[in-house]
């Protein structure tokens, strides 16, 4: 991508404030930026500054490649302690990361950091949340996994060769799994489906669709689409990831 600017206009009024969540008991806080960071009082100091670095630094290089700012402050919880992390989240015990706006919490960070992971999916927490706060109420959820995903790695989730039989199918999976797997692959999905429209399409006329697409409903946002792709929405979800 050479040269390219997304501007993005803000649709969520005001900041999450760190008044506005609980402070979970026997977790400590620290705040950077717009960033607060909740850990258990003896969590490894070497792997909390490198989180706070990864984090602030993958805040940045989005604000630098889109051009915009996400001014909300977000909530990552960091985790070893793998009944505390149940408990507080009420995460499954395969889950490693739980995902909403402005808000992650992510287990066995010491192992994740062994495996040289952790860095992966920090950026794509941060990128998906500052998507999330910069066109959200704009275009589907599964795209903005999809644009995450895209733009931080795409090999964050695989190809499970799980079969969805249809679109809502997948898209309640997306929230509402049941498997690891399963997780995986709807992820992957939406991965797919966003490479098929920069594939096809080429990255300045996607991105350039993100940014000026304006509406409130998914009936909006479908019509929207086929104007702009002259395409069916239907069509391209039946294209891109095999499914209606």
């Amino acid at each position: 991508m050479k040269n390219l600017v997304l501007i993005i206009f803000f649709l969520i009024p005001g900041t999450c404030l760190m008044a506005d969540r609980p402070v979970l008991a026997g977790l400590k806080h620290l705040t950077r930026g717009k960033y607060n960071f909740h850990y258990n009082k003896n969590f490894n100091e070497y792997s909390l500054k490198y989180i706070i670095k990864q984090t602030i630094k993958n805040d940045n290089d989005f604000n630098k490649k889109f051009s915009c700012t996400n001014k909300n402050f977000m909530d990552i919880y960091l985790y070893n302690d793998m009944i505390k992390f149940i408990n507080d989240q009420k995460g499954m015990w395969w889950q490693k990361y739980i995902i909403k706006p402005n808000l992650a919490a992510i287990n066995n960070i010491e192992l994740l950091l062994q495996k040289n992971l952790l860095q992966m999916y920090l950026k794509y927490i941060i990128y998906r949340n500052c998507f999330l706060n910069t066109i959200q109420g704009r275009i589907p959820i599964w795209l903005i996994n999809g644009l995450a995903i895209y733009y931080s790695d795409e090999n964050i989730f695989v190809n499970r060769n799980l079969f969805f039989t249809t679109f809502d199918q997948f898209i309640s999976k997306l929230d509402n799994f049941t498997t690891m797997e399963e997780c995986e692959q709807a992820n992957y999905i939406c991965f797919k489906g966003v490479k098929y429209l920069i594939d096809n399409f080429g990255e300045d006329k996607v991105l350039r669709f993100f940014q000026i697409v304006i509406v409130k409903d998914e009936k909006e946002f479908e019509k929207q689409f086929n104007i702009f792709f002259m395409m069916t929405y239907k069509d391209f979800t039946s294209r891109s990831i095999n499914l209606r």
